[in-house]
Parts: structure tokens; C-alpha cells; sequence
């Protein structure tokens, strides 16, 4: 319920934007990566902070809306009660909808599926995998044919376990 009314808040701000000068982006491809510094909280233990880098690659359906797939690998994994925590991969499709503004700018709310594994490694070893819908908001500042990105998402919630995180990074549209 908190996730439909946030995304549903988000999109209907999204409409009251400015779009007289926005370019086109209908038909723009891009391919980027990310750095993301992101929070798990496995059903068993507290809260890891762990850092992931991610590529992505999609494209805009029209002026409003980016369809994209991402794929991520864990670089540093945390520490938890003698537990380690690290992040082996996450892959996703998601739906970015926003509304161009400012002739630069591009936020919008991101809705999607990720798919995610967790391991968790102690006397036994243990992993965390899991399939969620996610939902995020981000924002894009657009120079040249490049983009910088900043995001939150919240991307698995699920059987006890959250995966939430900020991710910063750069696209290029071609």
C-alpha cells in the first residue's frame, strides 16, 4: 500500500512539470554504469552496507517513459556479528516515468522486477535469493549526449529481507 501511494504521489507531481522546453528523447538508447551503496537487511541478522557496481542499458519509448535492463556485481560486502555479508549479483528490467524539464533534467519514478542473491557466509554457509518489485525515484542531469544519475530504490522487500540503496552514475545516449 505505501508503495502504490508513493509511486502514485510521484507520477502525478511529475505532471504538473514544465515540458515546453524539454528536447525529444523518444527513440534515444543509452548504455551507462553505476556505483550503488546499498543497505540489506537479511531476515537473521542487522543491517550490511554493502557496494555494488551496476551497468545498464535501455531506451526511451517516448518523451516520458525509458524501458531498461541492469545488472550488478558486489565490490564490498560487510561484516555483521561474524557474518559476512556480500552481494554476489542482482539483475533487473524496470520502467522509468518521468517528465523532461528545464531543458536538462529528467526525474522520475522508477517501477520494476529485480532478482537478487545475498550470500551470507558463517559456520554455514547461507544465501539470501529473492525476486521483488521495486520502486525508486531518481533524477537525470543531461549534458551533451551524457547523463548524471542519482537514485534511490527500494528493490527487494520481501520474506523478511530489504534491499534498499542510493546509486550514483553516468549514461551515454547514442
Amino acid at each position: 500500500m505505501n508503495k502504490l501511494f508513493v509511486m502514485l504521489s510521484l507520477i502525478c507531481l511529475g505532471g504538473y512539470a514544465s515540458t515546453s522546453v524539454a528536447e525529444g528523447t523518444f527513440g534515444n538508447r543509452y548504455v551507462g554504469a553505476s556505483i550503488g551503496f546499498l543497505k540489506v537487511e537479511p531476515k537473521v541478522i542487522g543491517n550490511a552496507d554493502l557496494t555494488n557496481a551496476e551497468v545498464r542499458a535501455g531506451g526511451f519509448l517516448n518523451n516520458y517513459m525509458a524501458a531498461e535492463v541492469r545488472g550488478s556485481l558486489g565490490l564490498v560486502g560487510d561484516e555483521i556479528g561474524g557474518v559476512d555479508v556480500d552481494l554476489l549479483y542482482s539483475f533487473g528490467a524496470y520502467m522509468r516515468i518521468g517528465t523532461p524539464f528545464l531543458d536538462k533534467f529528467f526525474p522520475y519514478v522508477l517501477l520494476g522486477v529485480t532478482r537478487t542473491d545475498v550470500d551470507l557466509s558463517s559456520v554455514a554457509d547461507d544465501a539470501i535469493a529473492e525476486t521483488d518489485t521495486s520502486i525508486g525515484v531518481g533524477i537525470d542531469y543531461n549534458f551533451d549526449s551524457m547523463a548524471l544519475s542519482a537514485e534511490y530504490a527500494q528493490y527487494i522487500d520481501k520474506s523478511g529481507s530489504l534491499l534498499t540503496g542510493v546509486t550514483l552514475g553516468i549514461s551515454t545516449s547514442f
